[in-house]
């Protein structure tokens, strides 16, 4: 229980944050970085305490998880971050969180795939 309230108050806190820190001279790019860096670090620590034999990976997929790691998160955090600077909190917050619903959407009706 512990957790899922720190959870939902940091995710409460992170989009107003995230607005205050880059209106104070901070590029997106750069708040996307240390946030990054700052949880890759907190998650390491965390599972080489918790499990050190689950981070365990195989050789040949390494390039991808770095692709998928720094292309598709970090893409990611920063169109959050743009979207937080251009649009209101609540606008930006709205079309993260319904973006699962439109990439149903598109997979149906652009690449004809069942969903």
């Amino acid at each position: 229980m512990l957790y899922a309230a720190s959870a939902a108050v940091l995710f409460g806190l992170n989009a107003s944050t995230t607005k205050v820190i880059i209106q104070s001279g901070v590029t997106p790019e750069q708040a996307v970085f240390i946030r990054s860096i700052t949880a890759g670090v907190i998650a390491l620590v965390w599972a080489l305490i918790a499990n050190r034999s689950e981070l365990r990976v195989e050789k040949r997929l390494i390039p991808r998880l770095l692709l998928l790691g720094v292309v598709g998160v970090g893409t990611l955090q920063w169109a959050y971050s743009q979207a937080v600077v251009l649009l209101r909190v609540g606008i930006a917050l709205l079309i993260e969180y319904t973006a699962v619903l439109w990439v149903a959407i598109i997979a149906l009706l652009v690449f004809k795939e069942r969903v």
